[in-house]
Formats: structure tokens, sequence, C-alpha cells
């Protein structure tokens, strides 16, 4: 897959995880349902460290490319996208 493609399911994935503590929130707290926790933990866990790893390893690739586009012989050239003077 392409890695904008990574990055952006990690973060609906990451989101959907966060997202299970609302419903939990509205369904204990305003809707008087008897929920527990350990009932939501699972399916924030699912989302939550797919959703993280995804993201982290799309942002490691693109560090490394950024690096190796622009590295001259052995020593690094930093390009900056505004005047340093």
């Amino acid at each position: 897959m392409e890695q904008k493609t990574l990055a952006r399911l990690g973060i609906v994935l990451f989101y959907i995880g966060g997202a299970v503590w609302v419903v939990y929130t509205v369904g204990k707290y305003l809707l008087g349902w008897d929920v527990s926790v350990r009932q939501f933990l699972p399916y924030h866990l699912v989302a939550i460290i797919p959703g993280v790893l995804l993201k982290r390893c799309s942002m490691e690739t693109s560090i490394k490319n950024l690096l190796t586009a622009f590295r001259d012989d052995q020593h690094m050239v930093f390009a900056f996208p505004f005047n340093m003077g």
C-alpha cells in the first residue's frame, strides 16, 4: 500500500479506538447500561495498537526516505524550505 494510505488508515483506527470510550461513557452514564471497562477494552486495543503501528511505520519510512534523498556522499545536506539568511 502507499505510504499516505497507511498513515491515514492508522489515524482512522486511532480515532475509532478512542471513540470506543465515547460509546462506553454514553452507554454507562447517560443510558444506564450495565457495562464494564473490560467489555470495551478489547475493541479499543484492537483499533489503537494497529493504528499506532501503521502511523509510526509510515512516519519512520518517510523520515528514512527524506534522509537518504538528501545524502551527499558521506555528509548530510539538509534542505530548508525557507531562507535562513
